[in-house]
């Protein structure tokens, strides 16, 4: 029985043997170096890493264009050195703190806000922007994939929120007017797709 990405984790969770956890998400491709750099980080005392896209796109076509570029925008707009969304798509934590935490929410049986609900419950502890652990996106996007996607993230993100469960800043929605037009807009032209 498929139970979702975040009980999965969960379960690989308890029984992993090591010190930390490193998940990714199937649908990237890590860097060589990447494990050499994870291990710079951790000398400092770091908790937490969470890595970032590469803005190289592994295929052809505007719309994996931008993704990859609004992906990497997502994480890089940050000035610090510290974060305070989390993506599992590249996630490093201290498995002592991540079950302390009690994992990702089981009820989310879709890959889609596990992975912010969960960056919520550990906004108090650093979590290291990892600029140099990269991944590339493999996932290839046409108009249609990318609206789809798109609008399902903005669903599961607006059912969070109304759940009371963390603040909107914790998963990327501002309150500025463009970025309500824009999803606005977005989920209309999501709607005229059959």
């Amino acid at each position: 029985k498929n139970s979702g990405p975040a009980r999965a984790r969960n379960i690989g969770a308890k029984e992993a043997r090591g010190d930390f956890l490193f998940f990714v998400d199937s649908d990237v491709l890590l860097e060589k170096n990447i494990i050499l750099e994870i291990e710079k980080i951790l000398k400092n005392k770091i908790k937490a890493i969470q890595g970032v896209y590469t803005r190289r796109s592994k295929h052809e076509g505007i719309c994996n264009r931008f993704k990859d570029i609004y992906y990497n925008y997502y994480f890089d707009r940050n000035k610090g050195n510290f974060t305070k969304t989390l993506s599992t798509h590249c996630f490093i934590i201290k498995k002592d703190l991540f079950l302390k935490k009690e994992g990702f929410n089981e009820n989310i049986k879709n890959a889609s806000i596990e992975d912010a609900e969960f960056g919520n419950k550990i906004r108090d502890e650093k979590i290291f922007l990892g600029r140099e652990v990269k991944v590339t996106h493999l996932k290839n996007y046409n108009i249609k994939s990318l609206l789809k996607t798109d609008f399902k993230m903005a669903k599961n993100k607006i059912k969070s929120i109304l759940r009371g469960r963390y603040k909107s800043h914790m998963i990327n929605i501002s309150n500025k007017k463009e970025d309500t037009l824009s999803m606005i807009l977005e989920i209309f032209i999501v709607s005229l797709i059959p």
